[in-house]
């Protein structure tokens, strides 16, 4: 695997797996904004649907030798005690506009608080075997939404397809993943639900809406409150409310999880 061109390495947080929250993963990204090394605690293929194939997982051997071999990456962000997730894509049906990153500015400040990294606007779904649930605005919205998720998950069980939420250009996409997880659909189900879902909708889901190799690098870090401490596009930060990044660090000090 290539490591050369690393830049950025998230540190120590922890990735959603099936079932379960599971503590010290590591995310690395390269130079062009993408994601370069995933730790082998991320998201297995069949636990995002059929848009993956071949994924690309680094072991743990070679984390290990990312991180002690020379990697010296120009920034580390310190997650330890956080959660480290895919941007949330919103897409809107209908629409002829291509999507867009979200950008600076009213309303993309906002939205990029609230942990959405990608706004996509198709005239119709490009994957038509991607269940659509819809997204009104407010709490009725998310309400709605997540007890349609929670059907939708009593229905095909622990099956391969995928959903999405289709709305969140007013936001409550984070709010509809955290609701959905409250009625009981596991968390990786939900959380595939606001991004690689959507992405998959929209036709890109081989490039964004996941923590894989070779994905854009949009990332959402959140707190156990589910409150979005930093949001990443492209590998930079685009918003935070706090510094994560650890000044000039030396990754050969940095603690392992089974050291």
């Amino acid at each position: 695997m290539s490591t050369n061109q690393s830049r950025t390495v998230l540190y120590g947080g922890t990735a959603a797996t099936p079932g379960e929250w599971v503590a010290d993963s590591v995310v690395m990204v390269d130079e062009h904004g993408r994601i370069d090394l995933v730790g082998p605690w991320n998201l297995p293929a069949e636990a995002q649907g059929p848009a993956i194939e071949g994924l690309d997982m680094a072991s743990d051997a070679d984390i290990r030798s990312a991180l002690l071999g020379g990697l010296a990456p120009g920034m580390v962000l310190d997650c330890r005690g956080l959660y480290v997730l895919p941007g949330l894509v919103a897409v809107e049906l209908g629409g002829a506009a291509p999507g867009t990153a979200v950008v600076e500015g009213d309303p993309g400040e906002r939205l990029v608080a609230e942990g959405i990294t990608s706004l996509m606007s198709v005239a119709a779904p490009v994957r038509t075997d991607v269940t659509v649930i819809p997204l009104g605005p407010g709490q009725k919205g998310v309400e709605g939404a997540a007890r349609a998720a929670l059907r939708w998950w009593h229905d095909t069980g622990a099956g391969s397809r995928l959903a999405a939420f289709v709305g969140g250009y007013e936001g409550g996409l984070l709010a509809a993943v955290k609701e959905t997880i409250a009625l009981g659909v596991p968390g990786v189900v939900a959380i595939n639900m606001a991004s690689l879902g959507p992405a998959a909708l929209a036709g890109v889901g081989r490039s964004r809406g996941a923590l894989l190799r070779g994905y854009a690098a949009d990332i959402i870090i959140v707190d156990e409150n589910w409150t979005v401490v930093a949001t990443l596009i492209g590998g930079k930060v685009a918003h935070s409310v706090r510094s994560l990044a650890v000044p000039e660090p030396d990754i050969s000090e940095l603690e392992w999880p089974d050291s």
